[in-house]
């Protein structure tokens, strides 16, 4: 399984673009725009996701449907609790293991996404991973997702997503 994991675009601040907390603050018109040219980065990838799961948050809900909207052919985002801040671990296994998947998108938050990651990774603890806004890792399983067995392809910056989409 081939799993993506995404951080959210350039968002809004509480009491901005009509957002009264932070579970509804939408993407800024920057966030946007620079979240569409990562898609077409990984588009240019050939990244096609079977699934993509997202966070209920407006915020990464925004982000999800802009990269399933550039990824053409991939899947609608599916709301998951579980990517929420704070959301269980064991949760996104169970989710991630429930099909044959063979490409999966998330989308969620920091935090939470570089645990994720570290402890998909093989780290029994969590790591000092940066992820940007909207930017994205990738990381390989042979067969289901499970701690500590996945292996890291790459993580890139939304910069070397937005270039490889200017040129793909």
């Amino acid at each position: 399984m081939d799993l993506y994991v995404m951080r959210h675009g350039i968002a809004a601040d509480v009491g901005e673009q009509g957002a009264c907390n932070d579970s509804e603050r939408p993407l800024t018109p920057e966030g946007r725009r620079k979240t569409r040219d990562v898609a077409k980065g990984l588009a240019a990838l050939d990244v096609r996701p079977d699934c993509i799961g997202t966070s209920p948050l407006l915020r990464a809900r925004e982000t999800a449907e802009l990269a399933a909207k550039q990824m053409r052919g991939s899947a609608s985002p599916e709301l998951c609790d579980f990517l929420k801040p704070g959301g269980k671990i064991e949760e996104l296994i169970r989710w991630l293991n429930q099909t044959s998947r063979n490409s999966v998108l998330i989308v969620g938050h920091m935090p939470d996404l570089a645990r994720i990651i570290s402890r998909f990774f093989g780290s029994g603890s969590d790591m000092d991973i940066e992820l940007k806004k909207a930017g994205v890792c990738r990381l390989l399983f042979e067969g289901q997702a499970e701690l500590g067995k996945g292996r890291l392809s790459w993580l890139m910056t939304p910069a070397q997503l937005r270039e490889l989409g200017k040129s793909g």
